[in-house]
């Protein structure tokens, strides 16, 4: 039997993932990905004390806030008797073929293998999985016709961490400021201000949001970014505004979502890198929908700065 193109992709999406998990990532990176520690104290305390320490006082917004599904998932593992540190590989895996499985079918193979070996998107996975796998559902639930199994994903990304619900309302918008930008008599900085408003909004009232459903994150926020490694994607954002009417797609406009929240984040001293690493796969399939010259551009200048990541990954100039 024939495979169908996309059939095609997701096989050599598989084949990149297992190439890409060959590497010991965790062995190389070492003392570098401290939020896995505090994932694998999680899974082996759900291993001893059981469901009681997931939502203590039994409310729906405890499930929330206490990422009731990433809990279950992990008390779920923990049960089939494998260590934490499998549990963990096993979830940076799928994370990891679900963001490669996405790129691949969108954009030509050879260009998504290059720059899908980064060292942000090879931190969330290998990290802070949580963040990977509420992205990783997010995109297994964008292209779903059968709505049920959608709100069945819509329902695990959001207990799995509030960033879901968030990207979920992203795409919603990203959608009608799509729709919206193909009619020939759309005003295209109106657009661009939608985008502004929205990410200026949340940067800056996200804490008071977390603090009304007392959630234990208000007002913590982790290091940010120096402003030479924030170079790139200040320039490659105001690249892609000034060319996204060409590209009037959803994924254009998650990408300047992402781009515009890392601006405001990095300019109010947050910490700015989880909305490049959780926006990446849109960059790249925004990317690689532009016109073949204006592509290029881009793609050699990740490819460039991507170098410098990896010098910095590793430490040497630390």
């Amino acid at each position: 039997m024939l495979l169908s193109q996309e059939q095609k992709d997701l096989s050599l999406a598989f084949l990149f993932t297992v190439l890409v998990f060959l590497v010991p990532w965790v062995e190389l990176r070492g003392a570098g990905l401290a939020d896995l520690a505090n994932y694998i104290y999680r899974f082996n305390e759900l291993k001893v004390y059981g469901s009681e320490f997931i939502n203590p006082d039994n409310s729906l917004i405890g499930y929330f806030t206490s990422e009731a599904a990433w809990a279950y998932l992990l008390l779920l593992l923990s049960k089939t008797g494998i260590e934490a540190k499998t549990a963990m590989f096993a979830i940076s895996f799928f994370c990891f073929l679900c963001i490669s499985s996405f790129v691949f079918v969108r954009v030509n193979k050879l260009y998504a293998a290059l720059l899908l070996v980064n060292p942000l998107l090879i931190d969330l996975v290998m990290a802070q999985q949580r963040s990977a796998l509420a992205l990783s559902l997010f995109l297994l639930a964008i292209p779903r016709a059968n709505q049920h199994l959608k709100a069945m994903l819509f329902v695990m990304g959001v207990f799995t961490h509030a960033v879901f619900l968030f990207m979920s309302a992203l795409y919603y918008l990203s959608k009608l400021l799509s729709q919206r930008e193909r009619e020939e008599s759309s005003n295209q900085f109106y657009t661009l201000a939608v985008i502004v408003v929205v990410a200026a909004v949340f940067i800056f009232g996200k804490d008071v949001l977390l603090a009304l459903l007392g959630d234990r994150r208000a007002g913590v926020s982790g290091k940010s970014v120096s402003f030479l490694y924030a170079a790139f994607w200040i320039v490659a954002l105001f690249y892609v505004a000034a060319f996204h009417k060409e590209v009037p797609y959803y994924h254009t406009y998650m990408c300047l979502f992402f781009l515009t929240l890392f601006l405001f984040a990095t300019l109010s001293g947050q910490y700015s890198s989880r909305y490049i690493a959780l926006g990446y796969p849109f960059f790249i399939v925004t990317m690689g929908s532009f016109e073949r010259n204006k592509s290029l551009v881009l793609f050699l200048g990740l490819l460039m700065y991507q170098y410098l990541q990896w010098i910095y990954w590793w430490g040497f100039l630390n």
